[in-house]
């Protein structure tokens, strides 16, 4: 049975979001505070990791918030696109602690300490929280590393992630973007 074929599957699915929503912007604030740095969405926002450990370093001396991407945040695991906002700000704050940069193996040690968190904000292996976090962040990496751009749907294809393997996920992915571009 999928989780998406009842209406109290699809109310759990709501109500991880909202967990999940207001854990990440429970972690971004308390992230924000260890750093003494603030964040903003913006259109035009670091994309390497050089770029991230720059902005990061300005932000601490400047006192500007960093910027993080607010593109493409409508149709995420989160409920708002501020929500997805202040993921990239953690991810980022992660990358920036880790020196860990855009490629697939940096990006999976990312997600893990994403998960890491996770588990001991309360939401183990197996929850739909979980499993919603582990699409965003490893389902993502591995489809760009299988196809070299970023998933253009991202809480339709973690969805599919809840119901199917990640490579399962990837192809079917793949697949309905194909249908859908122009």
């Amino acid at each position: 049975m999928s989780l998406l074929d009842t209406s109290s599957e699809t109310r759990e699915i709501e109500q991880a979001q909202a967990n999940l929503s207001i854990w990440i912007r429970d972690l971004a604030e308390e992230t924000a505070a260890e750093l003494g740095v603030r964040w903003r969405g913006a259109r035009i926002a670091p994309q390497t990791l050089e770029a991230v450990v720059e902005e990061f370093r300005a932000a601490m001396l400047t006192e500007l918030p960093v910027r993080v991407s607010n593109r493409f945040c409508e149709q995420t695991i989160y409920q708002e696109p501020a929500d997805n906002v202040a993921f990239r700000f953690v991810h980022d704050s992660r990358q920036y602690f880790l020196r860990a940069g855009f490629e697939t193996e940096p990006e999976l040690l990312v997600a893990s300490c994403h998960l890491a968190r996770l588990r001991r904000a309360g939401y183990p292996p197996g929850s739909i929280e979980y499993r919603l976090l582990e699409a965003d962040t490893i389902g993502q990496a591995l489809f760009v590393a299988h196809t070299g751009r970023f998933v253009s749907n991202q809480r339709r294809f973690a969805l599919r992630c809840l119901n199917s393997t990640f490579d399962e996920a990837i192809t079917d992915e793949v697949a309905a973007e194909a249908v859908s571009s122009p």
